[in-house]
């Protein structure tokens, strides 16, 4: 039998919902990994002005940067970007130099690459490059990513180390994200790999943070009101744990009551900052199933 310690310590401490703007005035665009659908791409060029400013990509996640980073151009151009800069971060000091801060602040949009995000928070925290980031979100520009590129855009990210297969307090090993979608945790190959348990252990431990899991060709489009629209083949999974009741055993196993689920398909919208459906979304009739 289960049985739940009933010291108040067992259970965890509840945090308030973030309420800051999702996507700080600027665009975010999402992509779970896998196949990236042209739609999409499309979507993020026209959202980069890239008809008429330039777009940068950071291949910096992925092990073989150089082909990672010349494939994504030739794929960024057959969806209509003109003026697409390949820009290699290879270690830290990369990110401080002028000269990189400033291709970021002229560009329309900013694309990752996936590969491990660790190398991605590693190079960009605390540095010109991230501010300069910050800059194209608040002058209504758009940042995409792809995977790992996508993982990294919260404030805790995950490691990619802990034990998935259980429901346990400080099992998933997280750090720091360059935190330009704060108030979430975002995970990628969502249904695809079944991450779902990963990311249920992290809001019951971070309730105050919204998971938002992204399947494969699959995109959470971020806008500027703190809405998120999904666009593409699978679906957008999200936890909310705000006003669950998580406890823990004695050996640290968490039970959770209350966690809220939303999964989401292709033209479907869901309100960041109160956490529901939003209104003007209509409602997609789905096919019955054959009986």
């Amino acid at each position: 039998m289960l049985r739940i310690q009933p010291n108040p310590d067992s259970v965890l401490a509840l945090s308030p919902v973030e309420t800051q703007t999702p996507a700080r005035g600027g665009h975010l665009l999402l992509m779970g990994g896998g196949f990236k659908p042209l739609e999409v791409l499309k979507r993020f060029v026209q959202l980069a002005e890239g008809g008429e400013r330039p777009v940068v990509v950071f291949p910096m996640a992925s092990e073989k940067s150089r082909p990672t980073g010349a494939e994504l151009k030739k794929q960024l151009e057959a969806a209509g970007a003109r003026h697409v800069q390949v820009v290699h971060i290879d270690e830290r000091r990369d990110a401080l130099k002028p000269e990189v801060a400033e291709a970021v602040k002229r560009a329309g949009g900013v694309f990752f690459s996936g590969g491990d995000q660790n190398r991605i928070s590693q190079r960009l925290v605390d540095t010109p490059v991230l501010e300069a980031l910050r800059e194209v979100m608040a002058r209504g520009g758009v940042v995409a990513g792809t995977s790992a590129g996508a993982a990294c855009q919260s404030e805790v990210m995950f490691v990619g180390e802990g034990d998935e297969t259980v429901l346990r307090a400080s099992n998933i090993v997280t750090t720091r994200g360059i935190g330009l979608l704060p108030g979430t945790i975002v995970d990628s190959h969502f249904m695809a790999r079944k991450r779902q348990g990963r990311l249920v252990n992290l809001v019951a431990e971070h309730p105050s943070l919204l998971g938002v899991g992204i399947d494969e060709a699959t995109a959470a489009w971020v806008k500027p009101d703190g809405t998120l629209e999904v666009l593409g083949e699978g679906w957008v999974v999200l936890y909310d744990a705000a006003n669950a009741r998580v406890a823990r055993t004695a050996d640290n196993r968490m039970a959770v009551s209350g966690l809220v689920q939303h999964v989401l398909v292709d033209g479907q919208r869901f309100n960041l900052h109160q956490r529901t459906m939003a209104e003007e979304a209509e409602a997609i009739a789905l096919p019955m199933a054959s009986r």
